[in-house]
């Protein structure tokens, strides 16, 4: 099928299509005036459940929505640059977009500005820009946001060191049910740092981010059942845990997964060995 060019033939299709109700003169004439009909059409072109999925049309449209000042459009334009599709992958021109829409408040592109100056990508690398962005993003709810706050707060990357706040975002994203944040706060709660020292909440947040497949997460757990440090001693629960970590790949867990097993009979490595893993 023909994608849509700068003229609007074909164009009346493709309206029944996505199922707008316009026709084809008001349609050409909201294609060229109307910021949210075109980020809708860049949504649509743009989305994985349509069958006519077409990643340079999206970019048509967004750019052209974009260039009239809609923020959402702007944010997820400069995301195509990020990633390079629709267009060639171009830092610089994912930096412009997000960071016109991260100035009208956009949270997304708060964040994803904040990644760029962590990593120095379309930008120069500055730790306390990162943590500016993120806090911005963190503010208004962003789980990822307040999760790499955290850890600049953690490390004292950016802002000034703060384990008690960096605990407070970890446990403001975890609530959200972010995995990195989880295993983030679990760890704080088993070195003891920015809270109480506490093996079995340690546990708990390993555990809630283990179900969720987090490797690094699954690896702790299952040293947490093998040590016997805020769960009851198991050496099949621990076998089990430290084995779907190696399975993702977690190096540390495939260099002690044959410890692991060690410690079970024939009987208890079958029982292990048939425990479903969380995602089914």
């Amino acid at each position: 099928m023909e994608v849509l060019g700068k003229n609007f033939m074909g164009f009346t299709p493709l309206i029944i299509l996505f199922g707008i109700n316009i026709s084809a003169n008001a349609a050409s004439k909201s294609a060229e005036n109307d910021s949210e009909f075109q980020f809708q059409m860049g949504c649509k072109f743009y989305s994985p459940t349509n069958r006519l999925r077409d990643y340079r049309e999206a970019v048509h449209w967004l750019t052209k929505s974009a260039k009239q000042g809609h923020v959402k459009a702007q944010g997820m334009l400069g995301l195509c640059h990020f990633s390079g599709r629709g267009t060639p992958l171009n830092f610089k021109q994912a930096a412009y977009w997000l960071n016109l829409a991260a100035d009208k408040n956009d949270p997304i592109a708060q964040y994803s500005m904040g990644t760029l100056y962590t990593h120095g990508q379309g930008v120069t690398k500055n730790p306390t820009m990162a943590a500016e962005f993120y806090l911005k993003a963190a503010i208004q709810g962003h789980a990822a946001a307040q999760t790499n706050l955290g850890a600049a707060l953690e490390s004292g990357n950016g802002v000034i060191q703060n384990l008690t706040e960096a605990t407070r975002w970890y446990r403001k994203a975890a609530k959200q049910g972010y995995a990195t944040a989880q295993l983030n706060l679990g760890k704080m709660y088993a070195s003891g740092r920015g809270v109480h020292k506490d093996s079995t909440k340690a546990a708990e947040w390993y555990a809630t981010a283990a179900e969720q497949d987090d490797a690094r997460a699954q690896f702790l757990l299952g040293t947490c059942y093998y040590f016997g440090s805020g769960r009851p001693q198991d050496f099949v629960l621990a076998y089990k845990w430290i084995k779907l970590s190696a399975k993702s790949g977690h190096n540390t867990a495939q260099e002690y997964l044959p410890t692991a097993a060690a410690k079970l009979n024939p009987k208890q490595l079958v029982e292990a060995q048939k425990m479903p893993s969380p995602s089914k």
